[in-house]
């Protein structure tokens, strides 16, 4: 038996992984007691999650050199009725830096956080050989600072803290990542969601950035090397994550009214066996009656409060088709809950396909001057937003949905 032992679990992809890298069961152990859990389970292997990595040293026998290097335990094998601890979050995090760090040792970092994953990172950095690292705390200890004075010199942050992660996605740091001026790369141990709000924040600023679902994958690999007493797995993290990001990304459609967002939306739905989310159909169906009627009635900033509502609920799920209402693109907060899971498509109309007799049951556009009126205001807002941009310039649907597929294909690729 395999799992991953912690407090709260149900944000994570540990089984997914592990099950994709070995056909045996993987489990999610969820505990307020490890060292019960330890002595009374009859486990091959288990990793070790927030909020144990430390707790769990007590109640093993022996230690890995990593273990005892990083203070901290991330995988457990029972080896001869003996319970041996490993940080293979080290190991991985070793990996990670040395394909993805800049390569000046001198660069300024700054770890957020002082738990037990700040030390595995700091560890790691140090046997690269960078030095200027300084660590950020809520509660700093001695040659640590206070979260809210990190010094605007950083070149490379890392949060190593739970902060944003799911289900409180919209969690928010106390200082501004625009005051960070020589700010060149964000890496976020946190992978649900994908893109936390400081990633998105970092990536606006234009910033290079990295989410924990590598590491995640890289120290499965690892651990699951441990656990069959191999030197390596033949699973390729690469190729696992985009499999990953492929099987758990929202595909999100986006585009003026007329676009065939929900038409589009249903077909992709059905190639790609993923749930079908329209955004308006949702909130018709929960509030009785049409959008056209929520806008004559309680005007469009009520549907809009609904909008976000929904969107907010359905964006932290994953691996979704959602197709969500025109106006979207006019709130930061909406596009960027959309943004946490999600690959944004652009189905960009060309108008000339429009026939003006036929264009009812929008509020906002009714007639060709109302339309022309929106492309005019959000043109440059879906171009802005989208990861992919796909030319509706014909009505053959088979064409359509081609120029979507080889969009998605080469997004994942990359």
């Amino acid at each position: 038996m395999y799992g991953l032992l912690g407090k709260t679990l149900s944000h994570s992809f540990s089984k997914r992984i592990h099950e994709k890298i070995d056909d045996e069961p993987y489990h999610l152990y969820e505990t307020d007691d490890v060292g019960s859990f330890l002595t009374s389970n009859s486990f091959k292997g288990v990793n070790v999650t927030h909020p144990y990595k430390q707790a769990v040293m007590n109640h093993l026998d022996t230690l890995d050199s990593t273990a005892k290097k990083t203070d901290a335990v991330n995988t457990i094998v029972k080896k001869n009725h003996k319970l041996i601890g490993y940080n293979t979050d080290y190991l991985a995090l070793r990996d990670i830096i040395q394909r993805r760090f800049p390569k000046d040792k001198n660069t300024t970092i700054g770890i957020l956080g002082n738990g037990a994953t700040m030390r595995s990172l700091k560890h790691a950095l140090n046997d690269e050989n960078y030095r200027n690292i300084t660590i950020y705390a809520r509660n700093p200890r001695k040659d640590e600072c206070p979260l809210n004075q990190i010094s605007a010199d950083v070149e490379v942050l890392i949060n190593a803290t739970p902060v944003g992660m799911y289900p409180n996605n919209n969690e928010r740091f106390p200082f501004r990542l625009q005051d960070l001026r020589a700010l060149t790369f964000v890496f976020d141990v946190v992978y649900n969601p994908f893109k936390t709000r400081l990633l998105m924040e970092a990536e606006a600023l234009g910033a290079e950035t990295m989410n924990g679902l590598e590491l995640l994958i890289r120290q499965a690999l690892l651990s699951r090397a441990l656990y069959k007493d191999k030197n390596d797995v033949e699973t390729k993290p690469t190729s696992l994550l985009r499999s990953l990001y492929e099987e758990l990304s929202n595909i999100v459609l986006i585009g003026l009214p007329y676009a065939g967002k929900s038409h589009y939306g249903e077909r992709l739905a059905k190639t790609l066996n993923k749930p079908f989310v329209d955004i308006d159909q949702y909130i018709e169906s929960h509030h009785g009656c049409t959008i056209e009627r929520l806008f004559d009635t309680e005007g469009e900033a009520a549907f809009r409060h609904l909008e976000y509502k929904a969107i907010q609920d359905f964006g932290k799920k994953h691996g979704q088709i959602i197709a969500p209402g025109g106006g979207v693109v006019l709130s930061a907060e909406v596009m960027m809950a959309l943004m946490q899971n999600g690959v944004l498509v652009f189905l960009d109309l060309d108008e000339s396909l429009l026939a003006e007799h036929k264009m009812t049951g929008r509020p906002l556009a009714n007639t060709m001057q109302d339309f022309k009126k929106l492309k005019n205001e959000r043109q440059s807002l879906y171009e802005h937003y989208c990861d992919i941009v796909v030319d509706k310039n014909t009505w053959d649907e088979n064409v359509i949905l081609g120029r979507i597929k080889e969009g998605l294909n080469a997004y994942f690729n990359r």
